[in-house]
């Protein structure tokens, strides 16, 4: 038995390559992925930023978020209605 033999039956035995196709095909991957990054997203933007959690700062961020879902919705109502003619 060569090297190249031993190191591909090892290979195929402790290396599960195919598990990561697997996880990807399911159909929960396709929503679980977007809430991980977004949960990672917070989690490094807390430990860079101090304050990131506090009352004035989430306020900031609500109204924020607040007038850009305004806008969302505005250009999601010119989308659909350009559809429809």
């Amino acid at each position: 038995m060569s090297v190249n033999e031993t190191y591909q039956r090892w290979r195929y035995r402790y290396v599960p390559d195919h598990l990561l196709g697997e996880i990807l095909a399911k159909n929960w991957v396709d929503n679980a992925i977007p809430v991980l990054f977004l949960v990672l997203a917070i989690a490094v933007f807390s430990t860079i930023i101090p304050g990131f959690f506090t009352i004035g700062s989430l306020s900031t961020i609500a109204r924020v978020l607040g007038e850009y879902m305004f806008i969302c919705i505005g250009m999601t109502l010119v989308l659909k209605a350009g559809e429809s003619t």
